[in-house]
């Protein structure tokens, strides 16, 4: 494999696109969205009609499904939109492929998906009432706790390879059925398919002139209000109290 296609998804009113430091001869860089406005001198913007789908769905069908979208590529770099690449990312990340077919860094803070469904819920990514049952489901399916997990905003693939292309397509299943967080159900799809994840070592939080890639606030979290501040802790706060005991 001799290039990498870089992408990311830009859907709805989320932020623009951040422009890569350079465009390096071994990358293609692909931006999906579904909107009108999106320009770069380096990403080629794909124009996608998901309407089946609501925005954030329509988001994570191209992140997770990479074989169905980028069918002239066999080596793809997902990066959220809120990562700014730093340097050549085809010089670090295309030799890992020749060890392993599937790469993401491990989560920041968790190991567990129920422990990190609590989470989502007490932070309002997404309600009990659809947690719950997406989570006592991969209980009955015979998914252990502490099991690992990955931050999925950084995917290195081989995305054509057999059990790559079975393990995407086992995640976007339970995705549809789920609460609208991959992270939850990628560890069930893995345990699924038989595949693996090896963890990237470094991800994009770390920062540093030295970093391939660079994780970048949400220009919405910078903006945010000192009240609406003190109403979401005091949110979190009283679920985190709530969902305590919540056991799977």
């Amino acid at each position: 494999m001799k290039r990498l296609t870089v992408y990311t998804c830009v859907f709805g009113d989320y932020q623009g696109l951040l422009e890569p430091e350079y465009h390096w001869p071994d990358c293609d860089f692909v931006c999906f969205t579904d909107r009108e406005d999106l320009a770069s001198d380096i990403w080629s913007v794909r124009r996608l009609d998901l309407n089946y789908l609501e925005r954030v769905a329509a988001s994570r069908m191209p992140k997770i499904l990479p074989h169905r979208f980028l069918g002239d590529s066999d080596a793809s770099l997902y990066i959220d939109a809120n990562i700014r690449i730093n340097k050549n990312p085809a010089e670090h990340f295309l030799p890992l492929l020749e060890e392993a077919h599937f790469w993401a860094p491990k989560h920041f803070a968790r190991d567990c998906i129920f422990d990190e469904a609590i989470e989502c819920v007490v932070l309002g990514r997404a309600s009990a009432s659809e947690v719950i049952p997406e989570m006592q489901l991969y209980r009955a399916l015979g998914m252990p706790a502490h099991a690992g997990m990955t931050e999925n905003n950084i995917l290195l693939r081989a995305h054509k390879h057999e059990y790559v292309v079975e393990t995407m397509e086992a995640w976007w299943s339970l995705y549809e059925q789920g609460c609208g967080r991959d992270q939850l159900s990628l560890p069930v799809a893995l345990m699924q398919s038989g595949g693996a994840v090896s963890h990237l070592e470094a991800g994009s939080r770390a920062g540093g002139s030295n970093a391939i890639l660079i994780h970048q606030h949400h220009e919405r979290d910078m903006s945010r209000s000192l009240l609406d501040r003190i109403v979401q802790k005091l949110l979190i706060s009283w679920r985190r109290l709530k969902y305590r005991t919540v056991a799977f």
